[in-house]
């Protein structure tokens, strides 16, 4: 079996919640900046695989991430605090 980029999503959420015993809220947040980094990855750069991700591609994400933060005024007051949040999700999962 072949695993897809959403399934080594699964694997290290589950990771985080069962062996590294973090918070319901921040496994949440976590899962809600994965999936969003993964579709981006496979619906706008067709990577869907963990083995094409490069940084260039983590960078294509994180700009894009900062023109929809600067276009949604809920979110722009968080916006700091929230792009450190996804940076450390996308950081620990590449780890």
């Amino acid at each position: 079996m072949k695993y897809n980029l959403i399934d080594y999503i699964k694997d290290y959420l589950f990771h985080l919640e069962f062996e590294r015993r973090l918070s319901t809220n921040t496994i949440h947040s976590y899962k809600t900046d994965l999936f969003n980094y993964a579709d981006y990855l496979c619906n706008t750069l067709s990577i869907c695989e963990v083995s094409n991700i490069n940084t260039y591609h983590i960078e294509k994400f994180f700009s894009h991430f900062n023109k929809y933060i600067s276009n949604d005024s809920t979110i722009k007051s968080k916006s700091t605090t929230t792009m450190h949040r996804v940076s450390s999700s996308i950081k620990g999962f590449h780890q």
